[in-house]
């Protein structure tokens, strides 16, 4: 069970940094490039739908949001941080999370205008009325951030009101 943790570990977190290495052109105008929308539930409004890929030893399921905030600009150059509500605790994507017996992974991906959640499971498939936070941080905000001594991985391993007082505080 470990090893398997391990491995879906390092295939997340190899995902993870290649989403975040895109190469595609930066925007030619400041109004391709929004600002950061804080507190913003993903999907809030509505029931998510997630695919189902059956895979040897677990399914992944997905879930495409179209988030027109994830420009190039922010893919190639800024940061997008995905958290999961449950009831009243918020865990920063990826995360391993206790379903019955088992334990399910937890990680995204972006891409322009769009976040992929997914989850690698066991078990049940995932509610449909799962709900989730992002922040979008542009690459100026990111080197804002930077110079006030946050780093990428400071920023991707800290909590969400973390995050969101330091994007308030700029």
């Amino acid at each position: 069970m470990k090893n398997l943790q391990l491995s879906l570990l390092a295939v997340a977190a190899i995902l993870f940094a290649v989403s975040c290495k895109k190469t595609d052109a930066r925007p030619s105008s400041a109004d391709e490039n929004p600002s950061t929308v804080v507190n913003s539930n993903l999907d809030n409004s509505a029931s998510i739908k997630w695919d189902a890929s059956r895979e040897e030893t677990h399914t992944v399921y997905s879930t495409v949001i179209a988030d027109p905030a994830v420009t190039k600009d922010v893919v190639a150059n800024g940061l997008v941080l995905v958290y999961k509500i449950n009831g009243s605790s918020v865990s920063g994507l990826p995360f391993t999370e206790k379903n019955g017996s088992s334990e399910d992974y937890w990680y995204y991906q972006v891409a322009n205008g769009a976040i992929q959640i997914s989850v690698n499971s066991k078990g049940e498939a995932p509610s449909t009325q799962n709900n989730f936070k992002r922040l979008v941080i542009s690459p100026d905000q990111l080197s804002s951030l930077q110079s006030k001594g946050l780093s990428k991985m400071d920023l991707m391993t800290s909590s969400y009101d973390r995050v969101s007082a330091a994007l308030s505080n700029k």
